[in-house]
C-alpha cells in the first residue's frame, strides 16, 4: 500500500527543496490513512501496520531522510557508517531516557516492539532530517530484520569493502540466514557519485 501511495504521488513532475519534503509529509500522511482505514473497514487486516524509511535526494548535494518505525537509514561516507535515523520502539526510548543500558537494550525481549508505525492510528509522525551528499556517499535502507542479526560495526565493515551493492545486499541476507532469520529482510543500498567496484 505505502509503495502505490509513493509511486501515485511521484508519478508527476519531479518536486525538489521544500516541495518535495511537503509531499514526503503528504504522501506518509496519505500512506497512513489508507492502511488504517483498510484495516478498521477489513477484520482480516484489523491491526495491520508496517514501518517506512526513505531518502529523497535533492538537486543541491543534500538528501532528505525520514522514517516511522525501526527500519533504519544509513549513511556511509567511505569511511564511517552513521545511523541516520532513532528507531520508534520502547526499547530505544528507554534507552535514550537512561532506563536501560545498550548491552540491555540489545538482548531485551521488548526490543523489537515499535511505538510508531503507518496504519496502527489514525495519524502518525514521521522523522526528517536532510543530510549532505557527495560523490562518496552511500545509503544503506534496510528493515530491522537486518539490524537484529548484523551491528553495526558489521555493517561499516561491510560497505568498506567497496563491493558493488548487490554484492553486500547478498552478504546481509546470507549472513542473517545463518544466524536464525527471525524476521523477514529488507537492505538497499544506494550509491552517490562513480564507483570503481572491488571484485
Amino acid at each position: 500500500t505505502v509503495v502505490d501511495v509513493f509511486k501515485q504521488a511521484f508519478s508527476e513532475q519531479p518536486r525538489q527543496g521544500n516541495d518535495l519534503l511537503t509531499v514526503l509529509k503528504q504522501t506518509i500522511h496519505l500512506s497512513n490513512r489508507s492502511i488504517f482505514d483498510s484495516a478498521n473497514e477489513l477484520i482480516d487486516l484489523r491491526g495491520m501496520a508496517t514501518t517506512v524509511a526513505l531518502v529523497a535526494a535533492l538537486n543541491d548535494n543534500r538528501a532528505i531522510i525520514g522514517h516511522v518505525g525501526d527500519s533504519r537509514v544509513y549513511r556511509f561516507d567511505g569511511r564511517a557508517l552513521i545511523c541516520e535515523t532513532e528507531d520508534h520502539s520502547e526499547v530505544n526510548d528507554a534507552l535514550r531516557a537512561g532506563t536501560l543500558s545498550a548491552a540491555q537494550a540489545a538482548h531485551h525481549p521488548r526490543r523489537n516492539v515499535i511505538n510508531r508505525a503507518i496504519g496502527a492510528e489514525a495519524d502518525v509522525e514521521a522523522d526528517f532530517k536532510i543530510v549532505p551528499l557527495n560523490e562518496r556517499t552511500s545509503f544503506l535502507v534496510c528493515s530491522d530484520g537486518i539490524t537484529r542479526h548484523i551491528h553495526d560495526t558489521e555493517l561499516a565493515e561491510l560497505m568498506r569493502t567497496l563491493q558493488h551493492p548487490q554484492k553486500i545486499c547478498t552478504q546481509l541476507k546470507e549472513l542473517c540466514f545463518e544466524r536464525g532469520a527471525e524476521d523477514n529482510l529488507t537492505a538497499i543500498i544506494v550509491d552517490f557519485g562513480e564507483r570503481s567496484y572491488t571484485d
